[in-house]
């Protein structure tokens, strides 16, 4: 009896949490945004970005020291946050360079941003060009994309489902006597699944809503910053360019990373009609500076990175260490589950199988790819 009561006490929790997990949209030029199931209040998306991007510093992630590179940056970002209209949520928004060679940049919920050295490098070549990148990244953040992304996660581990049990012990206080070690340990995975969104984060792909949205969202920040979109849609032409000269990424892992910015001739094609529906005729949007020359000469003499890919690399390593570490919780559970629980452990056992399989492959693959390969950039 007590079990059936838990499990429907369970079950209004999780359709309360549904209620209250559904996050108001953002009216912006007209059109809804940033709506939709998230688990994380803004703070608490803030603060979950913050540990995202530490664990992955933690690991050894190399940024770009150069004083030029980043005043040009702050310049840049400083004029398209302004443009950001206070109905949306405060993010603290902060950029840098990581120093390898990808042609990439990605964004974490609550406002981290990173872009690659490789991007501006080998592809931005104007000023707006880059507006665009980071336009669209800070699209994804003002949209909310990384913490639906995540709270997806969440519901597929069954980590709800974790955190309705302990919450329950701890009302019931068997957290405190009969109880207390299972309740710990189940805690202790709901702990260790967030610890591990620092690798994650970064390599899990939108949706294409989510890179429609943050198209939409960049393209009007541009226009608002006094940036001109032509920039962005350049930035989409030379993807598509590069997707036809050279197919698909070599790994199927690094394209995945790859997905934050997929090559699309459609995408350039719809900020080209924004363009035009926000004022073809105006003069006064930058596409470029000399500043933004010089500052690529200035890249162009760099030394080269120490890594070709080292987002890749890095989390390829976090991968193998802390798979070992959820397979070994999971099966633990499965050891020691009770009846009713065992059907719902073993199905997240195999979903965590499957994954960790899956990176080993994909990381394999891409080791072999670079091996021996000097930074090209």
């Amino acid at each position: 009896m007590r079990r059936t009561t838990r499990r429907l006490r369970g079950a209004a929790f999780l359709g309360l949490l549904g209620l209250l997990a559904c996050a108001t949209p953002v009216e912006y030029h007209g059109r809804k945004v940033g709506g939709g199931f998230i688990l994380w209040s803004v703070p608490g998306e803030i603060s979950m970005g913050r540990e995202a991007i530490a664990e992955l510093e933690a690991e050894g992630l190399p940024y770009l020291q150069e004083p030029t590179v980043q005043a040009t940056l702050d310049r840049i970002t400083n004029r398209l946050m302004a443009a950001v209209p206070p109905t949306f949520p405060k993010y603290p928004f902060n950029f840098a360079v990581i120093d390898d060679c990808v042609v990439n940049a990605f964004a974490l919920p609550g406002g981290p941003i990173r872009i690659h050295r490789g991007l501006l490098v080998k592809t931005v070549e104007t000023e707006a060009e880059l507006a665009g990148v980071l336009a669209h990244e800070m699209g994804h953040v003002l949209g909310r994309h990384g913490s639906k992304r995540v709270s997806d996660l969440f519901l597929k581990l069954g980590l709800l489902a974790a955190v309705v049990t302990v919450a329950d012990e701890v009302e019931r206080g068997n957290c405190r006597s009969v109880n207390r070690d299972e309740c710990q340990q189940t805690w202790s995975q709901v702990i260790g699944v967030v610890g591990y969104l620092g690798v994650v984060l970064s390599s899990l792909a939108y949706s294409r809503d989510n890179e429609n949205e943050a198209d939409w969202i960049g393209t009007h920040l541009m226009i608002d910053a006094g940036y001109d979109p032509e920039g962005m849609a350049r930035v989409f032409d030379k993807f598509a360019q590069m997707k036809a000269e050279k197919g698909v990424s070599e790994t199927a892992f690094l394209n995945r990373i790859l997905s934050t910015h997929p090559p699309s001739a459609d995408r350039a094609v719809r900020v080209r009609q924004l363009r035009t529906e926000r004022g073809a005729a105006r003069t006064d949007w930058a596409l470029d500076t000399p500043a933004f020359a010089r500052l690529r000469q200035d890249l162009r003499r760099l030394p080269p990175p120490a890594y070709e890919d080292a987002m890749t690399t890095l989390t390829c390593s976090a991968h193998r260490r802390t798979c070992g570490t959820r397979r070994e919780e999971c099966y633990r559970r499965l050891l020691v589950c009770q009846r009713e629980e065992c059907d719902t452990i073993r199905e997240q056992c195999v979903y965590i199988e499957n994954e960790c399989a899956k990176s080993e492959r994909e990381c394999r693959a891409f080791e072999q790819a670079v091996r021996g390969r000097r930074p090209s950039c």
